[in-house]
């Protein structure tokens, strides 16, 4: 009853840390594969937000990318804000003062 998505999700969750990086990646591709068949602009949204929030997780900054691809403007404009404030907040935890200014100079 339970929907493949939300099962893969809570599988990802379940096993951060125990298993290799791999199903993120698959998780990714699986994502991808889900905005070709989105019937609607709001899904395609939805799927591109959660594919920024992966990967700003991971101080990807592809993150950035993902966002830009949100068709609801004012969403994008939004999520592009949380997006660079959470890679900058990870960046700086990682104490990779690198990264941190190369999104600094992008983010303007």
């Amino acid at each position: 009853m339970v929907s493949d998505y939300a099962r893969r999700y809570d599988e990802d969750q379940l096993n951060r840390g125990v298993r290799p990086d791999r199903l993120s990646q698959d998780r990714e591709q699986y994502l991808l594969d889900q905005i070709d068949r989105a019937k609607t602009s709001a899904e395609r949204d939805s799927l591109y937000m959660e594919l920024a929030w992966r990967a700003a997780s991971k101080g990807d900054l592809r993150a950035r990318d993902f966002v830009s691809k949100v068709e609801d403007s004012e969403l994008r404009k939004q999520a592009q804000a949380y997006i660079d404030s959470s890679l900058a907040l990870y960046f700086i935890g990682k104490k990779q003062t690198d990264q941190a200014l190369e999104l600094a100079i992008k983010a303007n």
